[in-house]
């Protein structure tokens, strides 16, 4: 008869560690928070000025509260026609809706540049949380690996929106301080905007459920000592309380996190590393004098290894639970027999969804940054639709 302490310990183990597996690896969560950076009210009455020979081309700013526009001919002097239109209003008027068209090209252009500059930035993000969640995968698909392996959990990033200064239509109008000329010409418009996106690695949501991962740890480590301070058995009800728990903690954190090396946490994620928002989990197995993991499967009641089990592919026998311990966030738990290779299964799917889910997300910046491009380089070609 296996000994149910063995059991209960297994058990309380193997619900917790399924909190992990079942929250790694599935990549982004799209929860999107505006960051919205104008220079502007949206809707408010703006001005546009061109710069020269950098982007952006343009800035785009409010103008200010004392400050009227008006049609650019009545600021000009009374032979302004006449010397530089032939008299004729509607030349003038053909030049002004041409420097419009102009300073709209550049509008247009800035924001593709920049939305293009954020995407270059987001795919690079993307492909290094790509590779160090592959770098896992690729560790826990060779069972020679499984022992001594150590992973850190951390947020699997996020779509965060993003606005652009941007204009729909310009005018060419005269700028008055009160009753002064600013500017006889100059390019006025209604504020508005252009949504976009960039992938940034962490916000306050997804720092909250690491915190959770690492509150619901340290609470299940206290109760533990305390049965094992007062010398008492851990009670059925503890360990059903638990179970339930681990599962509706890892449906609330699934899609939300990912498993890397502690390498890629020290290299790539300095941040993260050093305001301690990560959880680390590592695994060590048991081995007998000859250097062999010890397998402690008899120990485990028949029903609880159909329940949790797997096989193994070449020889299609049921993969053994391996004794070891568990180490999380520091605290190391009880040496047990653990269902190595059924844990390591659920980590390699969710790790493998994460990737298609991070690649899938890439592919649409690529997407969009192509098709910017293209726009901007149109314009360009075109001189952003400005004449000489």
């Amino acid at each position: 008869m296996p000994n149910n302490k063995w059991l209960e310990a297994s058990l309380i183990l193997s619900s917790a560690l399924l909190v992990m597996v079942f929250v790694l690896g599935n990549g982004l969560n799209i929860n999107s928070s505006d960051q919205l950076a104008l220079a502007y009210k949206i809707g408010s009455t703006v001005k546009i000025t061109p710069v020269e020979n950098s982007f952006p081309l343009v800035s785009i700013n409010a103008i200010e509260s004392n400050q009227t526009t008006t049609g650019s001919i009545s600021c000009q002097s009374s032979d302004f026609l006449t010397r530089y239109f032939e008299g004729s209003a509607t030349k003038y008027n053909e030049k002004l809706t041409k420097d419009a068209l102009c300073l709209k090209g550049r509008v247009q252009a800035t924001y593709y540049k920049e939305q293009s500059e954020d995407d270059v930035m987001s795919i690079a993000a993307i492909d290094t949380m790509i590779a160090d969640v592959q770098k896992v995968l690729d560790a826990a698909n060779q069972k020679d690996k499984l022992n001594h392996v150590k992973v850190a959990i951390i947020p699997g990033g996020y779509d965060s929106a993003e606005s652009y200064p941007f204009v729909d239509n310009v005018s060419i109008k005269c700028l008055k301080n009160k009753a002064t000329v600013v500017s006889a010409e100059t390019g006025i418009s209604t504020g508005s905007k252009q949504s976009g996106s960039k992938f940034l690695i962490t916000n306050d949501s997804l720092e909250s459920l690491v915190k959770e991962l690492k509150s619901t740890n340290d609470d299940i480590s206290k109760k533990l000592q305390g049965f094992k301070d007062a010398n008492e058995p851990v009670p059925n009800t503890f360990i059903i309380k638990l179970v339930f728990n681990s599962l509706s903690l890892a449906d609330k954190m699934a899609n939300k996190l990912v498993a890397i090396t502690p390498e890629a946490l020290h290299t790539d994620y300095p941040d993260l590393e050093s305001r301690g928002m990560y959880m680390t989990m590592s695994i060590d197995l048991d081995v007998d004098a000859n250097g062999k993991v010890i397998d402690g499967t008899e120990k485990i009641p028949g029903p609880v290894r159909w329940a949790i089990k797997t096989k193994d592919k070449d020889t299609d026998k049921e993969d053994p639970w391996l004794v070891g311990s568990v180490s999380v966030d520091g605290t190391k738990y009880p040496t047990v027999p653990l269902p190595i290779q059924f844990m390591a299964n659920k980590n390699n799917a969710a790790s493998a969804a994460g990737l298609i889910r991070l690649k899938a997300i890439k592919k649409q910046y690529e997407n969009r940054m192509a098709q910017n491009e293209a726009k901007r380089k149109a314009l360009e070609a075109k001189n952003y639709n400005c004449t000489s």
